[in-house]
């Protein structure tokens, strides 16, 4: 049995045999590899896991403390605000009622402290497996396929298309700061200029001052003559 640790960098895009540092001996090796990482969670995910634990406490309170209270429904099961009234309408004593709080905070506290984990595996001689997920609260794992489409890290695909979306984001920003730079420079008072003065300025083609110009909500080409919109 190996036990290692992953190795630096983003590991959402690669496989179970992949993430441990010095990953080519670790996969000729072994028979089956075990990977265990943990998933980011939102606050939104905790707040559903700490409504679960308040709702837990309560449902086990009235049946302690007054098990013939039958009037909880199956959909009040997990509401916090209607466990609470059921509460309080069967238990009456305050000393219990001090002791259920107690043990509510107690709840919520295990519960912010819960963390969630995916297992991945590899098999030499089996198909590999659906990644296993679950919520660890100390002392145990609690499975919990909702966690599945929880994603470590963004898509290399779709990084990439970010990244292609931000270049042509800066390159049009450039082409606009250059059409403005030639406008400043050549026009007299903000008066029009020819957009022949523009290519030459900016060493392009004719037709490429024209398609920058209509990007460009600052401009508009009349009569081959780049003006300068004036906002009302």
């Amino acid at each position: 049995i190996y036990c290692h640790h992953h190795s630096k960098g983003s590991q959402g895009g690669k496989n179970s045999i992949d993430r441990s540092s010095g990953s080519g001996v670790f996969a000729r090796d072994p028979d089956a590899i075990l990977d265990l990482i943990e998933l980011p969670v939102t606050e939104d995910r905790y707040m559903q896991l700490e409504n679960e634990a308040i709702c837990q406490t309560f449902s086990k309170a009235i049946k302690t403390y007054n098990p013939t209270y039958d009037d909880v429904g199956l959909d009040d099961q997990f509401s916090k605000k209607q466990m609470q009234h059921h509460l309080m309408s069967a238990i009456r004593s305050q000393d219990i009622l001090k002791q259920i709080e107690i043990e509510r905070q107690d709840a919520v506290r295990a519960a912010r402290q819960a963390t969630a984990w995916r297992i991945e595996g590899t098999l030499r001689e089996f198909p590999k497996f659906d990644p296993v997920n679950a919520w660890f609260r100390y002392p145990v794992h609690v499975l919990d396929e909702t966690l599945q489409d929880i994603k470590l890290e963004e898509d290399p695909k779709e990084n990439w298309k970010k990244g292609v979306q931000k270049s042509n984001e800066s390159r049009s920003e450039k082409a606009a700061k250059e059409l403005e730079e030639a406008f400043n420079i050549l026009s007299e008072d903000g008066s029009p200029i020819e957009v022949n003065q523009v290519a030459d300025y900016l060493e392009i083609a004719r037709n490429t001052v024209y398609t920058r110009t209509k990007k460009h909500n600052g401009f508009k080409i009349d009569d081959g003559m780049l003006t300068k919109v004036r906002n009302e």
